[in-house]
């Protein structure tokens, strides 16, 4: 356990800490910061197993700033982006040479087991939510599950999407990690679940904004972490996402 460890409380700070840093260099573009920004969210990937949500989420801002700023991305910030994901690959790279060793088992091993696309937990999501299931999707990967079956496939989504946002004002913690007697185990207060709802459509209205925009890309990239896993809403699983929502 030297190279790791499963502590999930410093996963939401690291994606917290990278973003300020992300944040500020798109402001005033300082070396400094896009560099602290790849190291604190690639650092992330030696905590708990969700933080490697981070790699799509620096992707999709990386996708973003392309399409807000199209050719002034390339004057602006393209070299500051190269930086952001260089320090974040030579951050990595220890874990990553650990990981390759053992055929990427400790990179890849608790995805595979939680991952609602896993075949061994396609049939029990399904039958969750009482949704039509053939076994014979199991043997598909994941893209030939969606070409073919579409429709099955979207209504998965929006089921574990609804369980997971429910977490916040509605329903308690699936599992044991977040389970408290106050409000009825829900992430928010009565009052806060509101602000923050609010905050949230706002943030929607407002996404052409980059400010809003990177923050909702945070917001859905983090919350995916447990919309694409077994047993959602497991809170622990929220704690990418559950930084900016005190923002919203």
């Amino acid at each position: 356990f030297s190279r790791l460890a499963g502590e999930s409380s410093v996963t939401g700070a690291l994606w917290a800490i990278g973003a300020f840093y992300l944040f500020m260099a798109l402001r005033h573009r300082r070396w400094s910061d896009w560099a602290l920004a790849g190291f604190f969210w690639s650092y992330n990937l030696y905590f708990y197993p969700s933080g490697k949500m981070i790699v799509p989420l620096a992707g999709l801002v990386t996708l973003y700033a392309l399409v807000r700023w199209r050719k002034d991305f390339f004057r602006r910030y393209a070299l500051g982006f190269a930086v952001l994901w260089a320090v974040g690959l030579l951050t990595f790279m220890p874990y990553g040479i650990f990981s390759a060793q053992d055929n990427w088992n400790a990179f890849t091993g608790r995805a595979n087991e939680t991952s609602i696309f896993s075949p061994q937990n396609q049939a029990p999501t399904f039958q969750r939510y009482g949704l039509q299931y053939d076994p014979m999707w199991a043997g598909q990967s994941v893209v030939q599950n969606f070409a073919t079956n579409p429709v099955a496939w979207s209504g998965l989504l929006y089921q574990q999407t609804r369980e997971t946002l429910d977490a916040l004002y509605r329903r308690p913690d699936h599992v044991f990690y977040y389970r408290i007697d106050l409000h009825g185990g829900t992430v928010f207060q009565p009052l806060w679940a509101v602000l923050a709802l609010l905050g949230l459509a706002y943030a929607v209205w407002k996404v052409w904004d980059a400010r809003y925009a990177l923050a909702l890309i945070w917001f859905a990239v983090g919350l995916s972490a447990g919309i694409l896993t077994i047993d959602t809403p497991n809170l622990q699983r929220f704690t990418g996402a559950w930084p900016v929502a005190m923002l919203f």
